[in-house]
């Protein structure tokens, strides 16, 4: 069995893979709030996103990238930026 020594995210990172592991509120649920999967609008507030995944600092740049832009979920397809 072979072991990486680090997160998936940081080993695509390395590899300059394509598609990289982008940030996801999980604990935001567009069902509650809209009822419906499919959601469009402003990034949700950093509580609806995991601490140990996203630092604050991160957060802090995607709320640069979604500032004129809105974000998106949709069955079956993860942030859309």
């Amino acid at each position: 069995m072979k072991v990486i020594p680090g997160s998936l995210g940081k080993l695509a990172k390395d590899l300059k893979v394509e598609t990289q592991k982008d940030h996801f509120p999980h604990y935001f649920n567009p069902i509650e709030l809209h009822g419906t999967l499919d959601w469009s609008g402003p990034l949700p507030k950093y509580n609806f996103f995991e601490s140990k995944r996203t630092s604050i600092i991160e957060y802090n740049e995607l709320v640069k990238v979604f500032k004129n832009k809105p974000f998106s979920i949709s069955r079956g397809e993860s942030l859309l930026y």
